[in-house]
């Protein structure tokens, strides 16, 4: 009984989460260079999976965010009996910083192709990619606000707070 009081005790002064940051949801924006059909319906479902997440938010250049630069190209082009039939397509995950659209941080990319009956599973195995990219981005956003703390010489042992 004596260590189950003490193991409580303990247990009690643990934060809620190992890491709290993981709890907000992550701003993305979707650059789209897409060029068929099936490419267009993969960007359409990425963005209507992160519209329905709890996990991430739509966001625009004014904010640090997650940034997906997704390509495709229909691999069949000129072939009119298979062409609009599938994509293939990349994505390039990157960090943008606030108000700068030039400066961004690479984090991973990927390279696929996806058949027109197969849209909506590609669009959520991206949103997989992109949940494992955010412990990268997190990263990048503290690296972000420490430097800013640096530059303007106040005490960067407080600057994970302020993400």
């Amino acid at each position: 009984m004596k260590y189950l009081i003490m193991v409580l005790f303990i247990l009690s002064f643990l934060p809620d989460s190992i890491d709290a940051r993981n709890e907000e949801p992550v701003p993305i924006e979707i650059v789209d260079y897409t060029e068929d059909i099936v490419g267009n319906r993969l960007v359409y479902h990425v963005r209507e999976n992160i519209r329905k997440s709890e996990g991430f938010y739509l966001a625009g250049s004014t904010e640090n965010r997650l940034i997906l630069h997704i390509n495709s190209i229909d691999p069949y082009e000129g072939d009119i009996e298979q062409q609009g039939y599938m994509t293939a397509y990349s994505i390039l995950y990157t960090m943008g910083y606030a108000n700068d659209e030039y400066c961004q941080c690479y984090i991973t990319s990927s390279i696929s192709c996806c058949g027109g009956g197969r849209v909506e599973e590609a669009a959520e195995l991206i949103m997989v990619s992109a949940e494992g990219a955010t412990g990268s981005y997190w990263r990048l956003v503290y690296e972000w606000y420490k430097s800013k703390y640096e530059k303007y010489g106040i005490d960067s042992t407080n600057a994970s707070d302020s993400v």
